[in-house]
Parts: structure tokens; sequence; C-alpha cells
């Protein structure tokens, strides 16, 4: 009987194992590959493509000139991000936080949700701790 007992348990943590194995592999966040419709945050220079690969881009450069929290500013600046487009036509597009938040490039239209992380008077930002978070509809 204890025998079958820790047969069983080997089995349930060998399971639970895989299973967590599988998930943490498919987290969306982490992946260079993106879905249609689909909200979705990109990092800076790192090439995604949608699953038939018949886009392929990169952020290619950010600039960021949003006011810091902690600062009192006239205006409330803006954050633009570059698409440079490698496939299926080579192509750059640019988006802003303050009068460009949808461009189109052939079939493609390119929607900036949101640039995180907001600027902030007390930390300096890094442009690979940038999250450009877009919605890409064919």
């Amino acid at each position: 009987m204890k025998r079958i007992r820790m047969d069983m348990m080997k089995k349930i943590f060998i399971l639970f194992v895989v299973l967590f194995a599988v998930f943490s592999c498919t987290d969306d966040e982490e992946s260079n590959v993106f879905d249609f419709g689909e909200e979705k945050q990109f990092r800076v220079h790192e090439f995604y493509s949608d699953f038939s690969e018949s886009l392929v881009f990169e952020i290619s450069a950010i600039s960021d000139s949003r006011c810091p929290t902690g600062v009192v500013c006239i205006w409330a600046g803006e954050a633009r991000v570059e698409i440079a487009i490698s496939s299926p036509e080579i192509d750059t597009l640019e988006l802003s936080t303050h009068d460009q938040r949808t461009a189109t490039s052939g079939d493609y239209t390119f929607e900036l949700i949101d640039v995180t992380p907001y600027p902030d008077i007390n930390a300096e930002t890094k442009v690979e701790d940038y999250r450009v978070k877009m919605k890409i509809v064919r």
C-alpha cells in the first residue's frame, strides 16, 4: 500500500512539474510572436512576427519627453516609438502618445496603447526597460 501511494505521489509530482514548465514557456509578454487584434507588450530592439510570419518588425527606437513624475511642466510631453518593418515590405513607422497613436503600412495598422515605465525624476529609465503596448490589426 505504501509503495502504491509513493508511486502515485511521484506521478502527481512529475505531472505538476511538466504542467509548470509548459505554462511557464507560454508567457505572452516574453514571446516574440503576436496575434493580430490583441494588445501585447513589445520590447525595444527585438524582432516580432505573427504566427505565419507575414509581418516582421522591431521597435527600433523610443524617445521619451513626457513630464516626469515629481516635476511640474508646462507641456505634458510625449513618447515617440519608431517601428522598423522588415517584412512583407521594408518600411518605418512612427507612433506618438501625443498626436499619432495609429499608423499603417501596407495591410497592417499599428495602434499605440501605452509606453511604460512613465518617467520619474528620481529614477533613470534605460532603453531596455521600456515596454510598448500596441495592437496590430490586418
